[in-house]
């Protein structure tokens, strides 16, 4: 049965989780107004993505806990979303991190190099003189893996002299990768891993630092030149990675027609016909009434949780909750299904009653499709409740939510 169309959607957010949901809003036929502030969780994330939160367990090996068995792992409309999205690769790979951990993955950045291919080969590892890299130390660090030992893989450190001027050692990753960008420098780093690769014929492939340039022409230029592959390893917190996607959801919601607003939103309030919103500039003048957008037919917070700002935590508060969302909306915060109001009569909420990582489980409470109260309104992504904090479970959450409007 085809869904009813829906009108106009504003959507708080420009991370993975606004941007599935400003895909998906369209896809319903709705007009659709995207707001969105700094940078967020998806731009500090490191390339991979995954549905459940990876992380080193022993009784796993190095596959961890949470990683992707198969592709089946995600829906159509969430393929379907990657492929327009532009940015993620779908399907399993097995990557390399910035310190030497091999790990599974459901998608990635292309740039990122896709080891399990090249299991039992020998793979070149860039040395280039720049003060936070050690290739050196990455290729040792990879060839100790317990993949690498089990598949027979080989990591090899080879200098690339790709440094020009000596402040090319300090910039920032980010800065450093679209510098390749450029003809002259792309031409220099081709020339370099063409000499590299003619003086050892031996190697699978090769695995550079986060520096394959922030274009996806430079990179189809890179991996298209050579005989064999070369991607990268995960980038730190607000690197590459970040920019990639942030030029990847560019791209999409201008295709789209979506109109997308670089500011923040202050207030959310209900309003004749749905929902109005006052922006950060409209209500510094002082008449907010007057400046109100709207009205909205549903309004999708995908504003981010306690780690990118989207909540805030104000321990021992004396009166009302400790927890704030950084838009002013009335919705409630739970953790693993229950309310978080006052714990302690004197101090407010306590973290210490709380087991675990309650930081990445608290969150405004949402039904099961992501409604956060009244008619209209929902919460998806790391805002929400009770869900992954992962790429792919936020942009899961997006699409599921807009499909329950109506």
């Amino acid at each position: 049965m085809t869904a009813p169309k829906i009108e106009h959607v504003a959507v708080i957010g420009g991370g993975v989780a606004g941007v599935a949901a400003a895909w998906a809003a369209h896809a319903r036929g709705a007009r659709v107004s995207l707001y969105y502030g700094p940078a967020g969780a998806t731009e500090l994330a490191s390339g991979a993505a995954d549905l459940e939160p990876w992380a080193p367990a022993p009784a796993h090996g190095e596959d961890g806990v949470g990683s992707a068995e198969d592709e089946g792992a995600l829906t159509p409309t969430e393929r379907e979303f990657l492929r327009a999205l532009g940015y993620w690769c779908e399907g399993p790979a097995r990557i390399a991190t910035r310190v030497g951990v091999v790990r599974p993955c459901l998608a990635r950045d292309p740039a990122l190099l896709d080891l399990e291919p090249l299991a039992g080969s020998i793979i070149g590892v860039a040395c280039v003189e720049r003060d936070d890299w050690d290739g050196a130390a990455l290729a040792r660090t990879l060839e100790s893996s317990t993949w690498a030992g089990r598949t027979g893989t080989r990591f090899r450190p080879e200098p690339l002299g790709i440094l020009l001027e000596g402040y090319e050692r300090r910039i920032p990753a980010a800065d450093f990768a679209a510098l390749f960008d450029e003809q002259r420098r792309r031409s220099l780093l081709l020339d370099e891993l063409r000499g590299w690769r003619s003086r050892m014929p031996e190697l699978g492939a090769i695995l550079c630092g986060p520096w394959l340039g922030l274009e996806a022409t430079t990179l189809q230029e890179v991996q298209g030149a050579l005989p064999v592959p070369v991607g990268e390893c995960t980038s730190a917190p607000g690197g590459v990675a970040g920019l990639r996607f942030a030029a990847a959801r560019a791209r999409l919601l201008q295709r789209l027609g979506v109109e997308s607003q670089p500011e923040w939103v202050e207030r959310v309030r209900p309003a004749r016909g749905g929902w109005e919103l006052v922006t950060a500039s409209a209500a510094s003048t002082g008449s907010a009434a007057a400046a109100a957008v709207g009205p909205f037919s549903c309004v999708v917070l995908a504003v981010g949780g306690l780690v990118s700002g989207g909540i805030e935590f104000t321990p021992r508060q004396e009166t009302g909750s400790a927890f704030r969302l950084c838009v002013d909306v009335p919705v409630q915060f739970s953790i693993d299904g229950e309310p978080l109001e006052q714990v302690s009569s004197c101090y407010g909420f306590d973290p210490m009653t709380l087991r675990g990582a309650w930081i990445e489980r608290a969150g405004v409470h949402v039904d099961r499709a992501g409604r956060a109260g009244p008619r209209g309104l929902f919460a998806v992504g790391d805002v929400a409740a009770g869900r992954p904090r992962t790429v792919l479970a936020a942009a899961r959450s997006a699409i599921k939510a807009v499909g329950a409007i109506g």
